[in-house]
């Protein structure tokens, strides 16, 4: 018995069964074939033809959304030649990159190849062993971490290496305050960080009685209270079902508090869905950088990246004469 949110990836082993939850109640069970005829495909990632005929029938489609990033944009992190290594080990050498104000950008590559360190050099919790990671033009390593946390915020993959406040009104409130915000401030930011995160009503909660989808969340929200001016996301989907992450990537985005954004990923059809920017990583290095459209339409170079193909990604260029680029589900409903 598998329990999982990612329903494609269940659906590709041919299930003999699926039972399909929702509110307590079993809603259907049967053949996995006949699943996305009762599910609702905006609260499960169905595969993208079913979901794209059930959005259809169901009149959820949305227009294409037109971003026209502006002509000018100011760099709020630049990496100058970063190298850095574990005894000896590299794992990042000589990167060189810049992230400018209205950026979302993906950070796509295989387990082990430096995303993760890549990040942390930009908050300074790692420090370059050679080159230079600036943060608005000022060096990373001459500040502290207060500092650097009021230019980026970061969401840890591991929600233990956050979480630590008795409640989670408190732990909202820590990183706030620890870069100044007043309690004014505190309060406003923290009610609609838990409000887009969808943890409103759990302010008396211990963090660690949530469940894990709800700590993944939690973080989010804590990073979120301290607007900084970018966001950096470490796995972000991770625990979490297809309603309630577009629910709050959405969220974040109209919330217009970042400057940019930048999240780590595995998961290519949120790549997709909300990246205007794609850094692809393998062995220490960025192999690919661009919008969406151009990197990601390289099958060749994304199996290179252990990246593989999803259902959407496969709607996505067989529409793209009609698209224009590539597009989330909601949108891509539209054009069919």
């Amino acid at each position: 018995m598998i329990v999982e949110h990612r329903v494609e990836e269940v659906l590709s082993i041919a299930p003999e069964r699926v039972a399909l939850m929702d509110e307590g109640r079993m809603i259907y069970l049967g053949p996995g074939d006949a699943v996305g005829e009762h599910a609702d495909p905006r609260a499960v990632k169905l595969p993208a033809p079913i979901a794209l005929r059930r959005m259809q029938a169901l009149g959820m489609a949305t227009p294409p959304a037109i971003s026209r990033p502006a002509a000018e944009r100011s760099t709020l992190i630049e990496l100058r030649n970063v190298r850095f290594g574990y005894d000896e080990r590299p794992i990042l050498k000589d990167v060189s990159a810049s992230v400018y104000a209205g950026d979302r950008i993906a950070l796509l590559g295989p387990n082990g190849s430096g995303k993760s360190t890549l990040v942390k050099q930009m908050i300074g919790l790692l420090r370059p062993q050679s080159g230079q990671v600036l943060l608005a033009d000022q060096n990373a390593a001459k500040l502290s971490v207060a500092e650097a946390a009021r230019k980026v915020g970061y969401v840890f993959q591991n929600p233990g290496h956050m979480l630590f406040a008795p409640t989670v009104r408190e732990e909202l409130a820590f990183g706030p305050r620890n870069i100044g915000q007043r309690d004014d401030e505190i309060a406003r930011n923290s009610a609609v960080a838990l409000e887009l995160l969808g943890l409103a009503g759990f302010e008396d909660r211990p963090p660690l009685t949530l469940s894990f989808g709800q700590q993944r969340r939690l973080c989010i929200a804590s990073v979120v209270a301290m607007r900084a001016g970018v966001l950096l996301m470490d796995e972000p989907t991770a625990g979490q079902d297809y309603r309630s992450y577009t629910q709050f990537m959405d969220g974040i985005i109209q919330l217009g508090a970042f400057a940019a954004q930048i999240f780590i990923t595995h998961d290519l059809d949120l790549a997709i869905s909300y990246a205007n920017r794609i850094w692809l990583f393998v062995d220490g290095t960025i192999v690919a950088d661009g919008p969406p459209t151009e990197v990601l339409s390289d099958e060749a170079l994304l199996r290179r990246c252990r990246i593989l193909p999803t259902s959407l990604w496969h709607e996505n260029r067989r529409l793209l004469p009609h698209s224009g680029g590539m597009q989330r589900l909601e949108e891509l409903a539209a054009l069919v």
